[in-house]
């Protein structure tokens, strides 16, 4: 498959797809136009998000930063597409907008030997918005080729527990 036609199969949604990089960073009106799904060799890939914020014992609730993981996973549980990265993870809350300068990610399989169906992202130290507070989670997906494109999910509440 092409570059340019790696990510031309969108399933939902309007967003940015390009297979030379963007020129600059996404504008939020940007990233909150990302695709929900987007099919890319054959796997539907869709994002999945958990945020919350947890107090340590004997430290008041509204300091503890948010903290987030979020899954970037295969409908169906399909192999994810060989040399696929998460390179950036954006936080929107309304037009204020968190992206954390840097993030752990991890590749699960299903089972052991079996091909990765999973990248787990993992972030912290973030703003400290309030639990029940609903954010949309975008993220900048690269590939070996070069080419990259935006995948979100909205509508995710910050929980006040991990």
């Amino acid at each position: 498959m092409s570059k340019n036609t790696l990510f031309a199969s969108v399933l939902v949604g309007a967003a940015l797809w390009s297979s030379v990089g963007f020129a600059k960073e996404p504008t939020v009106k940007q990233l909150k136009a990302a695709h929900t799904q987007v099919a890319v060799d054959g796997a539907v890939l869709e994002l999945d998000a958990h945020l919350w914020r947890d107090a340590k014992p004997g430290s008041p609730a509204d300091e503890a930063p948010l903290a987030a993981t979020i899954k970037l996973k295969t409908e169906g549980s399909k192999r994810l597409p060989v040399g696929i990265h998460v390179d950036r993870v954006w936080v929107i809350k309304g037009n204020e907008l968190w992206s954390p300068p840097e993030h752990k990610e991890e590749v699960e399989a299903t089972a052991p030997g079996e091909p990765p169906t999973v990248v787990s992202i993992l972030v912290g130290n973030g703003p400290k918005w309030k639990p029940g507070t609903k954010v949309i989670c975008v993220v900048r997906i690269t590939m070996s080729d070069d080419s990259e494109g935006l995948l979100k999910v909205g509508g995710v509440a910050i929980s006040s527990a991990p």
